[in-house]
């Protein structure tokens, strides 16, 4: 980086001064680097492994890295960086005339604009990119890098994890899949915190890999002292007064005097200078300000080559110098700076695109400036994005119609998706533009999900529901107190109050996006009913919800009216209507429940209210039930007993009704009794299965029929982007189906089963990876969050097509003891590398013993293994520890006095064998 004072004469005006560059304190510099004490970055020597290097790609870009053994080549088509050893790298990346590409195997990331990009490149199973700013386009690749699989598309603040092995899978798929099998992710905390690297931030970066945390703290640290040059010199700039730099008005008055080449080349340099700062400081600079530089800089190449490669150089720092700063009012000067430099040097230029230089700008007071005032810049950015992009108009009304299929959008709408997700407070400083970027999200997906593709309005259900869900719980936090009055009416959050045409805008959104639930339903019923009705019912509470909270937050004296029955009996009606057809009557109540099959009423004990019943003594299939039964709330049972024990459910059976109806007549002839709504107490409280000679069950729900409650705990609580599991999913790959889920006083009961654990050793082993089924008892109570009774069966010559359960015969590996979730990553890492260890032996004993079937224990609190297997009808017991043979004995004789070396676990069973024959 240069600092600037360009001058022509002295004072006196009798000699000319040399045009100077000195240098900036950290930007320029080429080297390695670490952290020197707390927040010091200092320059040393190569001779630590935990340092990173730096390397200017020419005036502009730069390259963090921990491996220097990357290649940089040049074409016509612009510029490859070519990643040829595992490494950490960050990629900063302005030249708008290099076209970069970085290439790794298995991918390639292209920058769409200005990038700044970090790569952790393990091997081809473990790859993580994270975009700060800007976006960029990511090419999965075949396993030769030479054909495009399909493409992933990363805006700010959002990273990527995958094995490059898989790619092959994923041919043209769309984004829902690639973010269901591929960790794709939006990061909400700034990259910085009160001018420290974000230590949150970057756990994420190194999926928890604590080891990591020094050198890619060291990393950002650089970025950040980095970038406080920029600001600097970026002040000084706006400040210099042009009328300031000497000399220039005496030459232009006695040019002729001045046909030296030296004071010609000097002269120019000042006028190109002076040109640039008109254009950083005045909005209006003339489109003439433009040409006469670019006019300059070719008078100065034909003067002096050298003198033109400085001054490109130098314009080319201050490009950049200009392009990090971080106030919204500063968004024209990068349009005006891009511009004039893509005039100047003839090249592709970023200066129309607007809407970028927005959304770089706001992360930039995001990450280096801690700004906090998110979703008004944003609001700003989405306007001009969907203008610029043709989406919408100058009036913010849709006009485009035909880019559904690209996968851009697809990407761009779930970014939206995830930053919403992140950000919804309606304690929002800025609650209208909040409410804007909803409704252009909308707008956005609306369009999306339309057309013939019926996948694509499947995807649309899905991806809404997070966003309702989020909404809703942030409306019930922020408006309403979190106890209701004793008769059930929500209690208003005092103070805290939405404006009429704000709470228009807030309940168009959601009935929108509730509606496409509502019109395209019935799509849904597929393969997967069970899930199906999870969605079903997942929208009907949502939908009451939030018909609850909008009446209480627009009249509330009308919502107590409609929904507090103290209030209802004071109105002196003689019969409570709570519909035009349904009283509250006995008569009422056994008509009603006569529907359902199964349900015996002759000996029912039953108590009317004023608008419910409570039932008692009620028979289905052999067993007695008690509840209460709301009609006016759409025929809510809840309070529910059987056989005198507490169920903790409740439904409401018009939703419950409606949910089911598309079901049953869409399902085959022989599926049919699953899906009828005449059978929901046997089908939800008595059997298990999907006929008639279903199995009675007595303590657990129906799979097709889970309680909503343990629907949302797996769905949200343990299976959510910010769930229980969220922090090991890298690792630990746990599905829905997955889960056995209990609610217990204090806490859940939860058991996995068969879950996906991959691992890879720390090790330059033929085993590059560890792949196992994982099951165990999950415990979530108060500060207790660990797994028990672990089970693995691993897998060899293990493929993503199936499953060969070879090793130990197909028998379990049990764990030993309780690991807590929180140390999950460090312990599986140990794990890992000590099964290199029983790997080996096993290996030895199918050589020795032919023998595969083994019993194998894993202690936690130590990291020993213990394998046990049978020979000639006695045991062989194997102890291993850190490489090291600690016990190994037969028939109670142990052949090893000294802990001994694995390399000798061969040696030492044959000396056994030659024992055993000579008995």
């Amino acid at each position: 980086m240069f600092l600037l004072y360009l001058s022509f004469f002295l004072q006196d005006g009798s000699q000319v001064e040399k045009i100077s560059y000195p240098k900036n304190t950290i930007a320029s510099a080429t080297g390695y680097y670490s952290l020197s004490g707390t927040t010091l970055l200092a320059s040393l020597e190569k001779n630590d492994e935990s340092l990173f290097g730096t390397e200017r790609l020419g005036s502009m870009d730069i390259v963090l890295s921990t491996s220097d053994t990357y290649t940089v080549s040049e074409s016509w088509t612009g510029v490859s960086l070519s990643l040829t050893a595992t490494g950490k790298y960050v990629f900063q990346l302005y030249d708008p005339s290099k076209n970069y590409t970085i290439e790794v195997p298995g991918y390639r990331i292209h920058n769409i604009g200005p990038s700044l990009v970090y790569v952790n490149y393990d091997d081809v199973k473990k790859n993580f990119i994270y975009v700060v700013h800007w976006w960029v386009q990511v090419q999965l690749m075949d396993e030769k890098n030479t054909e495009e699989i399909t493409q992933v598309y990363l805006y700010p603040h959002t990273y990527i994890s995958f094995n490059a092995l898989n790619n092959k899978y994923f041919k043209n798929s769309d984004f829902l899949r690639i973010k269901s099998v591929f960790e794709l992710q939006y990061l909400d905390d700034p990259l910085f915190d009160d001018g420290s690297v974000n230590t949150e931030v970057l756990r994420h970066l190194v999926y928890g890999n604590e080891r990591d945390l020094p050198i890619l703290k060291s990393m950002f640290s650089y970025l950040h002292e980095r970038y406080a040059d920029f600001f600097e010199d970026y002040s000084y700039l706006r400040n210099i007064d042009t009328w300031q730099l000497p000399g220039a008005e005496r030459i232009q008055k006695y040019f002729s005097f001045f046909m030296n080449d030296a004071k010609r080349e000097v002269y120019y340099k000042n006028a190109v200078l002076a040109g640039y700062l008109d254009i950083l400081q005045h909005p209006s600079v003339e489109a003439q300000t433009y040409e006469q530089v670019q006019s300059y800089m070719q008078e100065l190449q034909s003067i002096s080559p050298q003198a033109y490669k400085e001054m490109k150089d130098l314009l080319s720092s201050l490009y950049v110098i200009s392009g990090n700063t971080q106030g919204m009012s500063d968004v024209a000067v990068k349009s005006r700076i891009s511009k004039l430099y893509a005039q100047v040097f003839g090249i592709k230029s970023y200066h129309e695109d607007l809407a970028f230089f927005l959304l770089n700008t706001m992360y930039y007071g995001y990450d280096f400036q801690g700004e906090t005032d998110f979703f008004s810049p944003f609001s700003q950015f989405l306007r001009q994005y969907m203008v610029e992009e043709g989406m919408i108009d100058s009036d913010g009304q849709f006009v485009r119609q035909d880019f559904s299929a690209s996968g851009v959008y697809d990407y761009f709408s779930n970014y939206l998706q995830e930053l919403l997700i992140a950000n919804i407070s309606f304690n929002s400083e800025d609650i209208t533009a909040l409410l804007y970027v909803l409704s252009r999200y909308i707008i956005l997906d609306e369009q999306l999900y339309t057309g013939e593709d019926e996948k694509r309005k499947i995807t649309g259900i899905q991806v809404h529901l997070d966003i309702l869900k989020k909404i809703q719980s942030e409306m019930l936090s922020f408006y309403f107190l979190s106890a209701r009055w004793e008769n059930d009416i929500l209690q208003r959050e005092f103070g805290n109050t939405l404006a009429s045409v704000e709470l228009d805008s807030l309940e168009k959104s959601v009935n929108q996006l509730i509606q496409f639930y509502d019109k395209n339903k019935q799509l849904i019923s597929g393969s997967s009913k069970e899930r199906d009705i999870g969605y079903m019912r997942s929208y009907s509470e949502l939908s009451g919800s939030f018909r609850e909270y909008f009446l209480a937050l627009r009249d509330y004296e009308k919502y107590e009216v409609e929904y507090n029955s103290v209030k209802r009996q004071l109105l002196d009606q003689a019969v409570v209507d709570v519909d035009t057809e349904t009283t509250i009557s006995e008569e009422s109540f056994l008509e009603y429940m006569s529907q359902f099959q199964g349900v015996v009423l002759t000996n029912v004990d039953l108590t009317i209210e004023e608008d419910s019943y409570h039932a008692e003594n009620v028979l289905i299939a052999g067993r007695r039930f008690s509840f209460d039964l709301l009609p006016g709330k759409r025929n809510e049972i809840r309070n529910i007993q059987i056989d005198g024990e507490d169920s903790r459910v409740s439904y409401a059976l018009d939703d419950e009704e409606e949910a089911l109806a598309d079901l049953f007549a869409q399902a085959k002839q022989e599926e049919r009794d699953r899906y009828d709504f005449r059978n929901f107490f046997l089908n939800t409280f008595i059997y298990k299965g999907g006929d008639t000679t279903r199995e009675i069950v007595q303590d657990e729900l129906p799979e097709d029929q889970e309680d909503k409650v343990i629907i949302a705990i797996k769905n949200d609580k343990l299976l959510g982007t910010r769930g229980e599991f969220a922090s090991i999913k890298n690792l630990l790959q746990i599905e829905y189906d997955d889960l056995d889920v209990l609610i217990k006083e204090g806490g859940y009961q939860i058991h996995i089963e068969d879950a996906f654990l991959e691992l890879s050793p720390e090790s330059d082993s033929s085993w590059k990876n560890i792949a196992a089924s994982f099951s165990a008892d999950y415990t979530l109570a108060g500060e207790d969050h660990y797994f028990s009774n672990i089970r693995l069966k691993l897998y060899e010559n293990y493929e993503i097509t199936g499953k060969n359960f070879e090793y130990f015969g197909g028998r379990d590996l049990t764990m030993i003891g309780t690991l807590d979730i929180r140390d999950f990553s460090r312990s599986m890492q140990s794990f890992a590398n000590t099964m290199l260890d029983v790997f080996q032996t096993y290996t030895s004993i199918k050589t020795i013993f032919s023998e595969t079937g083994m019993n194998v224990k894993y202690f936690l609190s130590t990291g020993k293994s213990d394998i046990k297997f049978e020979y000639k009808g006695k045991i062989i017991s194997i102890l291993l520890h850190q490489g090291m043979i600690e016990k190994l004995s037969y028939a109670w004789k142990n052949y090893v006095q000294n802990p001994a070396a694995l390399v000798t676990i061969s040696q030492l069973f044959r000396q056994m064998l030659e024992d055993v024959l000579n008995q």
